[in-house]
């Protein structure tokens, strides 16, 4: 429990604090202060994949060999090995730390080619349990392939499916899901239309869920100034 609690506290920083601070900085056309925070937020979801795969490799060290083996063997590795879901906080997280670490380090060809096994993780969370953490896991899927072209595995197509389901599951009322809805789906696509009207929802939607009030209060700060940017964007 106390590893869970460490690879949230290292993603929900880098993602809740820095990236903020990270889009100022970007918007400032302060490069390199984003420079500084980019590599910040790389190191905490770095060391919070780390932590991850060390529960994994606690739990059994057969992992080590799993990830050496490509991705295929490591997929069945996960199907095999992860059953329940008792396992899905450790494989979201893992896989959830480690696409916010290549995220950070698109720059790093090696980090882009370990994409696929985060993405695993992730995908069989969801199969388990694609409740958990208000749906987060359909969120980051959908995000994965809106932002990857086809040629590297994307598909916009399953990307809104998973956007949807994710909004329609949380009664649209977890906001992250817009906001990241818009920025990748929606710009990708070139819809303008789309990408204003799901911050706008953020803006103007109040306080819905109050034990997701830090978290919707951290998109909505994001959703005006995605909305600043539309002009930029489109």
């Amino acid at each position: 429990k106390l590893g869970i609690t460490l690879v949230r506290a290292y993603t929900a920083y880098g993602f809740g604090w820095v990236e903020d601070e990270l889009q100022r900085a970007q918007d400032q056309g302060d490069l390199d202060e984003e420079e500084r925070l980019m590599g910040r937020a790389r190191l905490l979801y770095t060391r919070g994949r780390n932590i991850g795969l060390h529960l994994m490799r606690l739990r059994d060290p057969g992992i080590d060999a799993a990830l050496e083996g490509g991705h295929e063997g490591f997929v069945e590795y996960i199907e095999q090995n992860y059953t329940s879901a008792e396992d899905v906080p450790v494989l979201f997280w893992t896989g959830y730390a480690w696409g916010s670490a290549i995220n950070a380090g698109r720059d790093d060809p090696e980090m882009v080619l370990m994409l696929p096994f985060a993405r695993a993780l992730v995908e069989r969370a969801v199969e388990l349990d694609e409740s958990y953490y208000n749906y987060s896991g359909l969120t980051f899927l959908g995000v994965v392939n809106a932002s990857l072209p086809e040629a590297l595995g994307g598909n916009p197509e399953a990307a809104r499916d998973y956007l949807e389901r994710a909004l329609e599951a949380t009664d649209r009322n977890f906001y992250t899901v817009h906001v990241s809805y818009a920025r990748t789906y929606a710009v990708g696509q070139q819809d303008r239309d789309l990408y204003i009207n799901l911050l706008r929802e953020v803006v103007d939607g109040g306080d819905p869920v109050p034990e997701a009030r830090l978290t919707n209060r951290m998109a909505r700060r994001r959703a005006i100034r995605w909305l600043e940017r539309t002009d930029q964007l489109f």
